[in-house]
């Protein structure tokens, strides 16, 4: 009878075990997947915002080398009023201001002269705000 009892105490004993382990495995397995629902959701998150980095950097690309052609289109163009029309070396006219003796070289092309003094502007490649 002894041994009965102490066999029903132990069962009873080991159906308790059996039913907390069971009950913290279930506790485990939420905090798992609560934890598991946040990593998505920041991995998500994080995604969301490297997609609209990388669309931001795009635009911006866009946007430089669209200022920057426009800059090498403007400088071409000054330099195109400075040159002569062919392909030779410039150099620049070397005649006292009022020399009559010879056109200026520009007028000689067709191109009204451009003040000896008066300088190319650099472009400003900073859009503006």
């Amino acid at each position: 009878q002894e041994a009965a009892r102490l066999r029903a105490e132990a069962a009873e004993e080991a159906e308790r075990a059996r039913a907390k382990a069971r009950e913290e495995a279930r506790e485990v397995v939420h905090d798992a997947r609560v934890a598991a629902g946040e990593v998505l959701r920041e991995g998500t998150e994080l995604s969301d915002d490297l997609r609209a980095l990388s669309a931001s950097l795009h635009r911006n690309a866009e946007r430089l080398i669209s200022d920057i052609k426009d800059a090498h289109a403007r400088l071409t163009a000054d330099l195109d009023k400075v040159t002569p029309g062919d392909s030779a070396p410039f150099v620049r006219d070397a005649r006292l201001p009022g020399d009559a003796a010879a056109p200026p070289i520009s007028r000689r092309k067709g191109r009204a002269p451009r003040a000896p003094d008066e300088e190319l502007e650099v472009p400003e490649f900073l859009p503006p705000r």
